[in-house]
């Protein structure tokens, strides 16, 4: 009889003790869940955005259209800018790229040209400007992900890319152009940087659009 009792007793502290291990299990899963999901959200929070056009009309029949970057707290990041006169593109005052984009024989990888079009370009002075435009891309194959940059040098608005991603044809990317302009009877020179957030969808999560700030104002320097 003492030894049923044992056997009872043993029986009893090994449910209860699998009993316990079981519940901390179930715990420990769901902090790992409730840990995946802060990430997520904080992760949306940061670099989500939906993006949207803004048009402003102003008098003599000149309208504004904004690329306008919302986040899910409702941050906006002004991008591309367009200026039109009566219907008409004005590229003295705009900011803005297109993109051609088309699948290759590579399975989850496309071929594409980027198309920059600035402002600055329109003054004959800043033809032959040192200029340098390069577009960094997240490349997404199944087992990795990585930026990868695409760079010009000189006088030239095109970029030659290839995007890889395994799931969809999305393009995630950011530009930026360095432009060296001389200054007419000064020892100085000008530099301007600008940078644009690159997308070809209206939802995307765009890590580097946290990191751009918008430099459309130069500043000087010495040669």
């Amino acid at each position: 009889m003492v030894i049923f009792k044992n056997n009872i007793i043993l029986i009893l502290l090994t449910v209860s003790f699998i009993g316990l291990n079981s519940c901390s299990e179930k715990k420990n899963n769901l902090r790992l869940k409730q840990t995946k999901s802060n990430y997520n959200h904080s992760y949306e929070d940061k670099y989500c955005y939906k993006r949207l056009l803004i048009n402003y009309n102003y008098p003599n029949d000149i309208t504004e259209e904004i690329e306008v970057y919302i986040s899910k707290n409702n941050d906006t990041i002004d991008n591309q800018i367009k200026y039109y006169k009566k219907g008409v593109l004005d590229s003295t005052n705009s900011l803005f790229y297109k993109i051609e984009l088309e699948e290759s024989n590579k399975p989850g990888t496309y071929k594409g040209t980027f198309h920059y079009y600035s402002y600055l370009d329109s003054d004959p002075k800043n033809i032959d400007a040192k200029k340098t435009l390069r577009l960094a891309i997240d490349q997404k194959n199944r087992d990795s992900m990585y930026t990868q940059s695409f760079q010009i040098n000189g006088s030239g608005n095109k970029i030659e890319f290839e995007l890889i991603n395994y799931k969809n044809n999305q393009l995630v990317a950011t530009v930026n152009e360095f432009r060296v302009l001389e200054i007419d009877n000064s020892d100085r020179v000008s530099i301007i940087i600008t940078e644009l957030a690159v997308d070809n969808k209206l939802k995307t999560c765009n890590v580097g659009l946290a990191l751009l700030k918008l430099k459309k104002e130069p500043y000087f320097t010495n040669k």
